[in-house]
């Protein structure tokens, strides 16, 4: 990816070439040397012809320079002082003296510095070839600093310019060598067309610069359409069949473009086969997609989830046992805890739900929310039997504890007794019989006159007989104790004036006297407080 990215930088850089690189055509040779004084003050000169161009010194009169070319609005003049070439360190073998060095490389190009210039050295004089010697002046951002070699030349504006000769030397015109001229030419072949001759130099660099110049423009003409309908490879036949002939721009400009052209194709190559794996892996994914919908999934075989309103086991319901203001209820517990989880119905009888007495069934139909009983109420519209001989689990027994006995109290210690007496030798006999009670004391008069008028003492209340229930059920009841003792004697020795009601009625086994009709008030009103 990072020579990519170098590649197209260098496409960047190659697009922003000054203009006069294009369009330059020397006429070294067409115009005769001379020398030049500058008119002007601070006169850039500078790597090429054209603004664009960086400067590396500057001249100001009465500086002389020595013209060797010329280009429209530019002079080409040999080396001023403060200019000198520079050359990559890694193409010069140094000496001893570090005075001079021997290039190791094939066209190793000589670029254009100056005191101006001291870094960044862009603009191309002159190439040297393997053997060839420079004189090293110095060193600078990788390059040495050498003695401008032949052919590398510097450029200046004509505007700043006077000839110093009365008259420029005449164009020079190319003469053949006199044994070229003297040689006779061979006849030519019967039937064959004679060739033109080939062009000049001039013209051939000019054909060579106008082919470049039109694979330029095919260039930034592909470089607008999408990359996959760019002709690259029609581009690399165009610029690989330009003569370059002795251009040195050519020379430099043409093998560059078609590096990064091949490396455009092959981006190119790899980007249409990315997008060609995109497109299979979004068809295969699309064709799976399709499959997966037709193909049914096999699924464990289990019971589905079904959601009945009511599920459990159905029982007559006796607080809704139907009729004209209601219609018969059953009630649905739950086969484990015989909790009642809702009322079902049918008014449609639709379904005939007295048939799924005793079974554990599944109910589908409407529910209602009654808030009165707290359930939900169901409208049965179908009835599913889930299991037909069920066994309900037996209704919690409560479980009945004795009451703890109370724990026996203590028997005081015994008095110490008092030493006895000897005893005789023989005991007394006991009685046979026991001895008769003692009589009872005939009534008083007192006595005799409350019985006539209370009437005699009722009799002691009867022991109750022994409890026949449990524990627990017996310490609820327990007798009525009798209300009066008729050991005790009662003297009134203030006679009534009325006779006294009859005795109260022992208490029923509850502790709770009875009321019977004869007896209930019925003047008086009820105190609804008192009564509750």
């Amino acid at each position: 990816m990072t020579a990519r990215m170098i590649a197209a930088l260098c496409v960047v850089a190659m697009w922003t070439v000054p203009a006069w690189t294009q369009a330059e055509k020397s006429e070294e040779g067409t115009a005769g040397q001379y020398v030049g004084v500058i008119t002007g003050t601070n006169v850039y000169v500078r790597g090429g012809p054209g603004t664009t161009a960086y400067p590396c010194t500057k001249l100001s009169t009465p500086a002389q320079i020595t013209v060797v070319g010329k280009t429209p609005g530019w002079l080409k003049i040999a080396a001023p002082p403060d200019c000198f070439s520079a050359i990559s360190k890694d193409l010069v073998k140094v000496d001893e003296t570090l005075k001079t060095g021997t290039v190791i490389g094939d066209n190793v190009f000589a670029r254009a510095g100056g005191t101006l210039r001291t870094s960044q050295f862009n603009l191309i004089q002159v190439r040297l070839m393997n053997g060839d010697k420079v004189q090293i002046l110095g060193e600078a951002d990788g390059y040495y600093k050498i003695v401008p070699p032949p052919g590398a030349y510097f450029w200046i504006s004509d505007q700043y310019v006077k000839s110093l000769t009365a008259a420029a030397a005449p164009e020079e015109t190319a003469t053949k060598p006199a044994e070229e001229a003297a040689a006779p030419r061979p006849p030519a072949a019967p039937g064959n067309v004679a060739r033109p001759p080939a062009p000049p130099p001039a013209e051939a660099e000019d054909a060579a610069l106008a082919a470049f110049r039109a694979a330029e423009k095919d260039l930034v003409a592909e470089m607008r359409k999408p990359y996959t309908q760019r002709d690259l490879q029609g581009l690399i036949a165009k610029y690989q069949a330009i003569n370059i002939g002795g251009s040195e721009f050519l020379a430099h400009w043409i093998p560059a473009r078609v590096k990064f052209l091949q490396s455009a194709l092959q981006l190119t190559n790899e980007l249409k086969e990315v997008e060609a794996s995109v497109k299979d892996t979004a068809d295969k994914q699309k064709e799976y997609e399709e499959q997966l919908v037709k193909v049914q999934v096999a699924a464990p075989e289990t019971q589905p989830v079904t959601r009945y309103a009511a599920r459990g086991v159905i029982f007559p319901s006796e607080v809704f046992p139907g009729g004209a203001a209601a219609p018969k209820r059953y009630i649905v517990r739950d086969p484990q805890t015989l909790r009642i989880d809702a009322y079902v119905q049918c008014t449609t009888d639709a379904v005939k739900l007295e048939r799924y007495e005793g079974k554990c069934v599944g109910i589908f139909g409407k529910t209602t929310y009654e808030a009165a009983l707290a359930l939900d109420v169901v409208e049965a519209e179908k009835v599913v039997v889930l299991d037909e001989n069920i066994s309900l689990p037996l209704p919690p027994q409560p479980i009945v504890k004795p009451l703890p006995k109370p724990e026996p109290k203590p028997k005081p210690a015994p008095p110490p007794e008092a030493p006895k007496a000897a005893e005789p030798a023989t005991k007394p006999a006991k009685p046979l019989t026991k001895p008769a009670p003692p009589p009872v004391p005939p009534p008083t008069e007192a006595e005799k006159l409350e019985m006539e008028l209370l009437g005699p003492p009722p009799a002691p209340a009867a022991k109750p007989a022994p409890p026949t229930t449990k524990p627990a059920e017996a310490a609820t009841t327990r007798p009525a104790a009798p209300t009066t003792n008729p050991a005790a004697p009662t003297t009134n020795p203030a006679a009534p004036t009325t006779r006294p009601a009859a005795p109260a009625k022992p208490l029923p086994p509850t502790g709770l006297p009875m009321i019977e009709p004869k007896t209930q008030p019925t003047a008086e009103s009820i105190d609804e407080k008192e009564f509750k």
